[in-house]
């Protein structure tokens, strides 16, 4: 009876951590890099995703990184090699950088708070 309830417990409180989550954890191989002269870069995949925080990309399939993020620098290594590579990179996207169309259209974003990428 306490490993049910144990178990009942566990499963509560995970799907209540997922159902807080930006996006789900997406896997893809990274076809393009690049980088603004403002510093900031972005990522083409082969994959198209979707983020409640930014409901009308101006691509599906491409995010981008600001050039201010503390880990700008790393995931730009780890989104380069992969490229050269053809191994997949593994990300969670969590935000939506404006790109001055209408109302909630932008760019699909990583945040240094819940966001990740990794080869």
């Amino acid at each position: 009876m306490k490993t049910r309830l144990l178990f009942s417990a566990l499963l509560m409180i995970t799907l209540s951590l997922s159902a807080n989550a930006a996006s789900p954890v997406i896997t893809a191989k990274v076809l393009n890099v690049g980088t603004y002269g403002n510093g900031d870069m972005f990522v083409m995949t082969d994959v198209a995703f979707n983020d409640p925080n930014c409901p009308f990309p101006a691509n599906p399939k491409r995010f981008d990184i600001k050039g201010t993020h503390p880990q700008a620098k790393n995931w730009l290594s780890i989104a380069l090699a992969a490229n050269v590579s053809g191994k997949p990179i593994t990300f969670l996207i969590n935000g939506c950088m404006a790109s001055g169309g209408p109302a909630g259209s932008g760019r699909p974003t990583l945040d240094e708070y819940s966001s990740f990428l990794m080869m």
